[in-house]
């Protein structure tokens, strides 16, 4: 994001230690977007485009479930997606997941719609363009999934609808690859490396991790077990229902089937990658969270407006309890979390000592000291920056490990340390000088 919004560099970004983006950028360009009224980047912006992402999908999961099963099933759904602990995580989270997960949730439903009326699958392509410049086009593969749910549905053909299929696909085309020319012309064969060959190819074949492709298939099923806590049993009894002993009605019968391809399509993909990190299985949680909310509401009693959302306010103030009392004393003693604020503090008192145009030279500080400092630069070596300590020019070198810098450094030069912090004890930055 800040290679964006300080260095100008929109089209493709590189991280402090200039290697090149792993994924492409449209959650940068938005969070990019939300920086911009206020002028430096801050915590707020970094989130919102995801918070609102969250706040989108909720919405799709209540109007699908609203009118596939009833309002309560909706209403379930939706707060169920958001009180389980990936569903709190997407909250406040920098990742492109998310993002991802809305985009594949509402190419699936559109998907869905298209496929019973025969409109809209221009704006599915177009939907599956912004999931591939998301995260890559694996996500068009799981927004469709839920088509084969659909097999054996039948209706008339319109005779648009290949009309429609070729102009969708023309934009995806113009879209997904004309971004990606202008990150080539750019930089060239770094690009395809990076984001072609590492993390695409190498996460689909494992050769970074020299795992074999298959041999960890039942991670992902774990994994959604674990995170959809404590709402997975009832997606495991609908799934049984649907398969031993079907009690839905005919209206039922093809969403139905759509979340159950959707959910389990989606599974599958994942289980044969031996890249297989958690946060994947975010994109199936609205489905696992529809079916959990019908189960749900056919277990719950219908009540009066007000005991029902009596209840729902309470069940909510425990959660939020619970989260809060888990992020606000628990997980501040999380080493990372304490490294942050230390930064945080580095970086309120180079403003406060050093003032905002000091120009730091960034060796091993964590990046969060740069954003919170608003600034992109990459990082200098040990050899580098006692190299620019020995030269004619001031310089301020900012290090976690000043004791490397003097062994680099000429025994003859006055190096002089400026700032540290915290004041007292072991410091967790220096800043050196050679005046």
């Amino acid at each position: 994001v800040l290679d964006a919004t300080v260095n100008g560099n929109w089209i493709c970004q590189r991280d402090d230690t200039g290697d090149i983006m792993s994924k492409p950028p449209l959650l940068t360009w938005l969070q990019a977007l939300a920086t911009l009224p206020f002028g430096r980047g801050n915590l707020f912006s970094l989130f919102f485009p995801n918070a609102v992402a969250v706040l989108l999908a909720m919405w799709l999961i209540f109007r699908f479930g609203t009118a596939s099963f009833g309002r309560r099933a909706g209403f379930f759904a939706a707060m169920i997606y958001l009180l389980c602990p990936a569903g709190l995580k997407q909250i406040a989270f920098a990742r492109t997941d998310p993002l991802f997960t809305c985009l594949i949730l509402s190419a699936a439903l559109v998907a869905y719609r298209a496929r019973l009326t025969g409109r809209g699958w221009v704006t599915f392509w177009v939907i599956a363009a912004a999931i591939t410049l998301t995260k890559g086009p694996l996500g068009v593969l799981m927004a469709a999934g839920g088509l084969l749910g659909l097999i054996g549905f039948r209706r008339d053909e319109h005779r648009s609808t290949c009309i429609q299929h070729v102009g969708g696909m023309a934009l995806f085309l113009a879209i997904t690859v004309g971004w990606g020319l202008l990150a080539y012309a750019a930089y060239g064969q770094d690009l395809i490396a990076k984001m072609i060959g590492k993390e695409l190819v190498g996460h689909m074949t494992g050769q970074y991790k020299n795992i074999i492709p298959g041999t960890l298939f039942y991670k992902p099923t774990l994994y959604v077990f674990s995170r959809f806590l404590p709402w997975s049993p009832l997606v495991g009894v609908a799934l049984w229902r649907m398969g031993r002993r079907p009690t839905h009605t005919e209206a039922e019968r093809l969403p139905l089937h759509f979340l159950r391809a959707y959910l389990l399509a989606s599974l599958a993909l994942l289980s044969l990658s031996p890249h297989q990190r958690a946060d994947l299985v975010l994109p199936l949680l609205p489905a696992a969270a529809l079916l959990a909310g019908r189960e749900l509401a056919s277990l719950i009693r219908p009540t009066s407006t007000r005991r029902f959302l009596l209840r729902w306010a309470v069940g909510l103030g425990l959660c939020l309890l619970v989260s809060g009392i888990y992020y606000g004393t628990i997980r501040t003693r999380h080493r990372r979390v304490i490294q942050t604020r230390m930064m945080q503090e580095f970086a309120r008192s180079v403003q406060e000592r050093l003032g905002p145009e000091s120009r730091l030279v960034y060796v091993d500080v964590p990046f969060a000291a740069q954003f919170f400092l608003n600034t992109m630069r990459p990082r200098h070596s040990y050899e580098e920056a006692a190299r620019l300590l020995a030269g004619p020019d001031a310089v301020l070198v900012a290090t976690q490990r000043p004791e490397r810098i003097r062994e680099h450094a000429d025994p003859t030069l006055n190096l002089t340390e400026i700032l540290r912090v915290p004041e007292t004890g072991p410091a967790a930055v220096v800043v050196l000088s050679n005046r």
